[in-house]
């Protein structure tokens, strides 16, 4: 669900050892026990089966509404295979919309295809993969590239087309995604105050793509922290600050994240096994 960046989508100690809060550094799935696959995939934790994004925009009399749900399914080595997303404007909004939108993924030795269906308009692509890593997306004529840092974290994804090249910067600082930078239309700074999770945020793994949203490791953003607010910069000056709330399961699992600013409210609520 990378597009939905386009939208506008980002304690004390005390606080951090209430499981109400934040993870629970005791648990048996912590994050520096984690163990791969052959392909890669962490293994051992709960994996991300469902998303219900709700986002709305009120100005004046004016009210927006969109609910969007994706259900996620995975091959018994616990690879991804399937994200069917459907998404509509509820009434309320004004209007009834909807679309649905059906991904397949198909895994090979270092490659995995990937097949979209948006509502009869499809499309095929090949992820190509290098030491578990993906290092490009290809339809077999306009790439996308990815390039890490010296940690394996993601730094660099560029996708160029007939006449342009869209280039998206990531820094980090440590396991903390600090800024994601879109050359030529947004700048974003993600600050934090010692929030974390159980597992790993799927908000953060969002603004790669779909695939990095199940499995963040495979492109380096897998990262249990949770930003406590984020700056947004336009190229043309503007500024918003974008608060960001979250909930958990009882097992210190990320259950919500909640991003507010200037009449926009967006939740993001997730389902683990």
């Amino acid at each position: 669900m990378k597009t939905l960046r386009l939208f506008g989508m980002a304690i004390v100690a005390v606080m951090l050892a209430m499981p109400a809060t934040s993870c629970d550094d005791d648990d048996d799935d912590d994050d520096t026990q984690i163990e791969t696959t052959e392909d890669g995939i962490v293994t051992g934790q709960k994996k991300l089966v469902k998303i219900v994004e709700y986002e709305e925009e009120r100005e004046g009399s004016y009210v927006y509404i969109d609910v969007d749900t994706a259900i996620l399914r995975y091959d018994s080595k616990g690879r991804l295979i399937r994200w069917e997303d459907d998404d509509y404007d509820p009434k309320g909004s004004g209007f009834v919309y909807g679309y649905a939108y059906l991904q397949t993924y198909t895994w090979t030795e270092n490659s995995i295809a990937y097949h979209y269906n948006e509502d009869g308009y499809t499309g095929d692509y090949t992820y190509v993969l290098s030491d578990n890593m993906v290092m490009e997306k290809t339809d077999g004529s306009y790439p996308v590239t990815y390039q890490y840092d010296s940690d394996k974290r993601i730094a660099l994804e560029s996708e160029k087309d007939d006449s342009d090249t869209d280039e998206y910067y990531y820094s980090w600082d440590d396991d903390k995604l600090v800024r994601f930078y879109w050359l030529g239309a947004y700048d974003n700074e993600f600050h934090y105050g010692g929030k974390t999770c159980k597992g790993y945020n799927p908000w953060l793994a969002d603004w790669v793509s779909s695939l990095a949203v199940a499995h963040p490791e495979l492109f380096g953003c897998r990262t249990n922290q949770l930003p406590d607010y984020q700056i947004r910069r336009y190229e043309d000056g503007e500024e918003e600050r974008r608060e960001l709330s979250y909930t958990f399961y009882g097992d210190g699992y990320l259950e919500s994240v909640t991003q507010t600013y200037d009449g926009h409210y967006y939740k993001e609520t997730y389902f683990w096994e």
